[in-house]
């Protein structure tokens, strides 16, 4: 999994991951809601119980593992992704750009 070898990633066990990729798909999945309301509905109630029956996980393992998350940087306090996990294709496209420098 190439996403995993980033940091803050690479510091996530497999079930926080899991609980990302959840985030994420919600987000994808409201992508049509403008940012701020998005998070608001992706963590209200009703949709921790999607996400809770996506994951098949309790309530308290669900808010455990968010807690977790947001103590290691991945969501803000304001439960909002880092930017760079904030992926919502345009045109339906998704796009991987890598830049480097080769220092001879």
């Amino acid at each position: 999994m190439l996403m995993h070898s980033f940091a803050p990633i690479n510091k996530l066990i497999p079930k926080e991951i899991e609980v990302l990729a959840e985030i994420m798909y919600q987000n994808y999945l409201n992508r049509d809601i403008v940012q701020n309301k998005r998070n608001i509905i992706i963590f209200s109630t009703e949709n921790r119980a999607i996400m809770r029956t996506n994951l098949g996980m309790a309530e308290s393992a669900l808010n455990d593992y968010l807690s977790r998350i947001r103590r290691k940087g991945i969501i803000t306090k304001n439960n909002e992704l880092l930017p760079f996990l904030n992926i919502i294709p345009e045109d339906n496209k998704y796009e991987l750009l890598i830049k480097f420098s080769i220092n001879e």
